[in-house]
Protein backbone atom coordinates (compact mmCIF):
# COMPACT_ATOMS: atom_id res chain seq x y z
CA UNK A 1 0.00 0.00 0.00
CA UNK A 2 2.64 2.46 0.69
CA UNK A 3 4.21 1.89 -2.56
CA UNK A 4 1.09 2.71 -4.51
CA UNK A 5 1.14 6.45 -2.26
CA UNK A 6 4.72 7.15 -3.21
CA UNK A 7 4.33 5.97 -6.86
CA UNK A 8 0.90 8.06 -6.92
CA UNK A 9 2.79 11.30 -5.32
CA UNK A 10 5.89 10.76 -7.11
CA UNK A 11 3.78 10.92 -10.54
CA UNK A 12 1.47 14.25 -9.15
CA UNK A 13 5.03 15.54 -8.26
CA UNK A 14 6.54 14.80 -11.75
CA UNK A 15 3.26 16.78 -13.45
CA UNK A 16 4.01 19.82 -11.60
CA UNK A 17 7.05 19.81 -12.40
CA UNK A 18 6.08 19.97 -15.90
CA UNK A 19 4.11 22.20 -15.72
CA UNK A 20 2.01 23.64 -18.42
CA UNK A 21 4.70 21.46 -20.73
CA UNK A 22 3.35 20.06 -24.25
CA UNK A 23 3.32 16.63 -25.79
CA UNK A 24 7.04 17.88 -27.32
CA UNK A 25 8.03 19.31 -23.98
CA UNK A 26 7.84 22.99 -24.34
CA UNK A 27 6.51 24.81 -21.58
CA UNK A 28 5.18 28.34 -22.22
CA UNK A 29 6.41 30.58 -20.04
CA UNK A 30 6.29 33.80 -21.81
CA UNK A 31 5.41 35.51 -25.26
CA UNK A 32 8.20 37.55 -27.66
CA UNK A 33 7.92 39.76 -30.69
CA UNK A 34 9.89 40.82 -33.24
CA UNK A 35 9.39 44.04 -33.82
CA UNK A 36 10.73 46.86 -36.61
CA UNK A 37 10.14 50.24 -35.74
CA UNK A 38 6.41 49.55 -34.12
CA UNK A 39 5.42 47.09 -36.36
CA UNK A 40 5.40 43.68 -34.79
CA UNK A 41 6.58 41.20 -37.60
CA UNK A 42 5.99 38.21 -35.39
CA UNK A 43 5.22 36.85 -32.34
CA UNK A 44 6.20 33.39 -30.70
CA UNK A 45 5.29 31.80 -27.15
CA UNK A 46 8.73 31.12 -25.67
CA UNK A 47 10.24 29.02 -22.76
CA UNK A 48 12.70 31.30 -20.68
CA UNK A 49 16.31 29.42 -19.86
CA UNK A 50 17.82 32.39 -17.63
CA UNK A 51 19.97 29.95 -15.70
CA UNK A 52 23.18 28.11 -16.03
CA UNK A 53 21.29 24.89 -16.16
CA UNK A 54 18.77 25.36 -18.02
CA UNK A 55 20.76 27.66 -20.88
CA UNK A 56 23.22 24.57 -20.63
CA UNK A 57 20.35 22.39 -22.31
CA UNK A 58 18.98 24.73 -24.48
CA UNK A 59 16.69 22.81 -26.95
CA UNK A 60 19.06 19.19 -26.55
CA UNK A 61 17.25 15.95 -26.65
CA UNK A 62 14.04 18.19 -28.67
CA UNK A 63 12.90 16.18 -31.44
CA UNK A 64 10.50 18.81 -32.98
CA UNK A 65 9.34 22.22 -31.93
CA UNK A 66 5.91 24.07 -33.55
CA UNK A 67 6.57 26.88 -35.69
CA UNK A 68 5.15 29.62 -32.76
CA UNK A 69 7.16 28.34 -30.12
CA UNK A 70 10.88 29.26 -29.10
CA UNK A 71 13.61 29.22 -26.93
CA UNK A 72 14.63 33.06 -24.88
CA UNK A 73 18.53 33.10 -23.39
CA UNK A 74 18.74 35.75 -20.96
CA UNK A 75 22.05 36.22 -19.53
CA UNK A 76 23.71 38.52 -16.58
CA UNK A 77 25.86 40.57 -18.65
CA UNK A 78 25.96 41.13 -22.43
CA UNK A 79 29.14 40.04 -24.32
CA UNK A 80 30.17 38.20 -27.11
CA UNK A 81 28.49 34.26 -27.25
CA UNK A 82 28.97 31.29 -29.03
CA UNK A 83 26.32 28.17 -29.03
CA UNK A 84 26.97 24.84 -30.28
CA UNK A 85 24.43 22.18 -31.84
CA UNK A 86 25.45 19.21 -29.62
CA UNK A 87 22.35 17.09 -28.76
CA UNK A 88 19.73 19.23 -31.10
CA UNK A 89 18.28 17.47 -33.87
CA UNK A 90 16.24 20.54 -34.75
CA UNK A 91 17.91 23.12 -37.43
CA UNK A 92 17.19 26.39 -35.96
CA UNK A 93 17.80 29.84 -36.57
CA UNK A 94 19.75 31.45 -33.93
CA UNK A 95 19.22 35.30 -32.87
CA UNK A 96 21.52 37.15 -30.75
CA UNK A 97 20.33 40.85 -28.87
CA UNK A 98 22.08 43.33 -27.58
CA UNK A 99 20.73 44.69 -23.90
CA UNK A 100 18.19 47.00 -25.69
CA UNK A 101 16.75 43.95 -27.56
CA UNK A 102 18.65 44.93 -31.04
CA UNK A 103 19.49 41.85 -32.97
CA UNK A 104 23.08 41.95 -33.44
CA UNK A 105 23.85 39.16 -35.44
CA UNK A 106 21.81 36.16 -36.86
CA UNK A 107 23.01 32.39 -38.18
CA UNK A 108 20.32 30.64 -40.24
CA UNK A 109 19.71 26.93 -40.51
CA UNK A 110 22.44 26.01 -38.37
CA UNK A 111 23.69 22.17 -38.40
CA UNK A 112 21.77 19.37 -36.41
CA UNK A 113 24.10 17.93 -33.74
CA UNK A 114 27.07 20.30 -34.82
CA UNK A 115 29.75 20.91 -32.13
CA UNK A 116 31.12 23.24 -33.87
CA UNK A 117 30.62 26.95 -32.01
CA UNK A 118 28.11 29.62 -33.73
CA UNK A 119 29.62 32.64 -33.00
CA UNK A 120 28.44 36.12 -32.01
CA UNK A 121 31.23 38.70 -31.96
CA UNK A 122 28.90 41.34 -30.87
CA UNK A 123 27.92 42.11 -27.43
CA UNK A 124 24.51 39.85 -26.72
CA UNK A 125 22.27 39.67 -23.67
CA UNK A 126 19.57 37.52 -25.59
CA UNK A 127 19.71 35.32 -27.51
CA UNK A 128 16.72 33.28 -28.85
CA UNK A 129 16.09 30.21 -30.84
CA UNK A 130 13.60 29.24 -33.53
CA UNK A 131 12.98 26.82 -36.24
CA UNK A 132 15.24 27.09 -39.33
CA UNK A 133 13.90 29.58 -41.75
CA UNK A 134 11.97 31.62 -39.26
CA UNK A 135 13.85 34.50 -39.50
CA UNK A 136 13.94 34.97 -42.94
CA UNK A 137 9.89 33.85 -44.00
CA UNK A 138 9.06 36.49 -41.72
CA UNK A 139 11.28 39.08 -42.81
CA UNK A 140 13.18 39.38 -39.27
CA UNK A 141 16.94 41.25 -39.56
CA UNK A 142 19.68 42.85 -38.13
CA UNK A 143 18.24 45.90 -36.37
CA UNK A 144 15.08 44.64 -35.66
CA UNK A 145 14.64 43.99 -31.93
CA UNK A 146 12.52 42.03 -29.51
CA UNK A 147 10.24 42.64 -26.71
CA UNK A 148 9.26 39.85 -24.43
CA UNK A 149 6.79 39.43 -21.35
CA UNK A 150 7.08 36.36 -18.98
CA UNK A 151 3.99 35.06 -18.10
CA UNK A 152 2.81 35.33 -14.26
Amino acid sequence: MLRIIFLTLFILAMFAACGRADASGFNREGELSFVRADTILATIDIEIADDIPQRTRGLMYRQSMDERHGMLFIFEQAEPRRFWMKHTAISLDILFADSAGVIVAIETYTTPFSKTGIPCNEDALYVVEVNAGYAAARGIRLGDRIEWARED
